[in-house]
């Protein structure tokens, strides 16, 4: 498939490449209009060699550069056509054709460093040392000593048994909440939550993009897809018979080809992005990418569901059996960025 020079323009137009690093690097250091990391292509120490704008990166030791297109062939291991497809899914772009992910031959003549399959967990060395932390972080957590962070927990609303089922933790040290991302038994991700005053979670390097609770998915159940893991969790606690919530662990996150084909297949998703303008654009973008099943399920009175539920003591079972089923009658149209993302058309 030929993408001409308009249609490549348009999906970077689309994309801020600061933001498509970070799902990868975690969080850099802002430096005037860039973002710095240290280089990910020949492991470099300088922690802010790699400057990143919203359209370019550009390595000032190794010179590798480049745009969000060449980004996803050196990063992922991805060839030019799957590269572009992969981006114009990121950017909400209709590209009038399959679009079908699949992972190019490795280059012999590129290290094999570079070659980070997008659709796989992290490394198993990463998976063991991390499943290790989580175990420590859960014994702690359980600690008489601690006992201020697991009263966190149950202010939030979480009961016991799902905070064990979470295999939520809690590190004294950084005094920080441990979320474990697990799907199908592999840890893909960690997320924190600080709870030292003024204190910024943390990033852990070498995760990978998952969707939260995504083990729950069934095609036989409507979905309610959030920013945040404990609005996750609060929900499957509350209302699980219902709906399946998962989380993408931010408003731009969750968009690989991956979760979003799994997403495709769910007869229902309600899209409880936060109510403010970064949740209402992000809705957006999942509403245009799955426009056959896909709505906006704006949360009540409060930011989140967490805060509906504990805030403002909202009853989450009757907010969303306020919201309409979807018509199973309900079809994509032909040639719908759906059927493009399944590569068919649904019979």
């Amino acid at each position: 498939m030929p993408f001409d020079n308009a249609l490549l323009k348009t999906i970077k137009d689309h994309l801020d490449l600061r933001e498509v690093v970070e799902q990868e690097l975690g969080q850099g250091q802002p430096a005037g209009q860039t973002v710095r990391w240290a280089c990910p292509f020949h492991q470099g120490h300088n922690p802010t060699a790699f400057a990143v704008s919203k359209d370019r990166f550009y390595c000032w030791s190794c010179e590798a550069s480049g745009d969000v297109i060449a980004w996803m062939i050196q990063r992922e291991n991805l060839d030019f056509k799957t590269a572009v497809q992969q981006a114009a899914v990121m950017a909400g772009v209709d590209l009038g054709g399959p679009i079908l992910p699949r992972l190019s031959r490795p280059d012999p003549r590129r290290p094999i460093r570079s070659a980070r399959p997008l659709l796989h967990p992290p490394d198993l060395d990463w998976q063991r040392s991390s499943h290790f932390y989580v175990q420590k972080c859960q014994a702690y957590l359980w600690n008489e000593i601690n006992q201020a962070a697991l009263d966190y927990l149950r202010q939030r609303g979480l009961k016991d048994e799902t905070i064990e089922q979470a295999q939520l933790g809690y590190d004294p040290g950084r005094q920080i909440i441990t979320i474990p991302w697990y799907i199908k038994d592999e840890l893909w991700r960690l997320g924190t939550k600080s709870l030292a005053e003024g204190g910024k979670a943390p990033l852990f390097a070498g995760f990978k993009q998952g969707l939260y609770n995504a083990d729950r998915l069934t095609p036989e159940q409507p979905v309610l897809l959030l920013e945040g893991e404990f609005d996750a969790l609060i929900v499957q606690q509350e209302v699980g018979d219902l709906v399946v919530a998962v989380a993408t662990g931010g408003v731009t996150l969750g968009r690989q080809i991956k979760w979003v084909g799994r997403l495709i297949q769910m007869p229902q998703v309600l899209v409880a992005f936060d109510d403010d303008p970064a949740g209402d654009k992000a809705a957006g973008w999942w509403l245009k990418v799955l426009p056959h099943n896909a709505q906006r399920c704006r949360p009540l009175g409060a930011k989140d569901p967490n805060d509906m539920l504990i805030k403002a003591g909202l009853n989450l079972r009757q907010w969303l059996g306020e919201v309409p089923e979807a018509k199973p009658e309900t079809k994509p149209e032909v040639g719908s960025l759906w059927q493009r993302l399944m590569g068919r058309e649904k019979r």
